[in-house]
């Protein structure tokens, strides 16, 4: 794990990808009937409910202490996916992560996963690799 200015990197859990753009930002250009786009890079994760986020979780807790000096108030990115409207995203854990620099998508043999590998919509399968990173 390499430390860079948003803490160290880490691997995710195997999980879903409900909504991504990791190629190119989030643009209304892109998704036409978006009504709010980030006009960033972003991708929506879903991970069961019985997965084990802990080491995600601290990593995210620990940059918000990097970041603000206490990770009191500060919104983290998970949601619970039975409070969603999209009855797909029930029985998950849900991320939203935005950034407005291209992240690296990975698979499990480090190989660059890209959108065009990932089949779009909700319940396909995330992307043709075993695992995500």
């Amino acid at each position: 794990m390499d430390d860079n200015i948003f803490g160290p990197a880490v691997v995710t859990p195997k999980g879903k990808l409900f909504f991504f753009d990791f190629d190119t930002p989030n643009t209304q250009a892109k998704h036409p009937k978006n009504l709010y786009p980030s006009d960033k890079y972003d991708v929506t994760l879903g991970f069961t409910s019985d997965t084990d986020l802990a080491g995600l979780q601290k990593a995210c807790s620990d940059v918000a202490v990097q970041a603000f000096g206490s990770a009191d108030g500060v919104d983290l990115p998970f949601a619970n996916g039975d409070e969603k409207a999209m009855d797909s995203m029930k029985g998950h854990t849900i991320i939203r992560a935005k950034s407005g620099k291209r992240p690296g998508l990975v698979d499990g043999k480090k190989g660059r996963i890209t959108e065009e590998e990932c089949d779009a919509g909700m319940g396909s399968p995330p992307c043709h690799s075993d695992e995500l990173h």
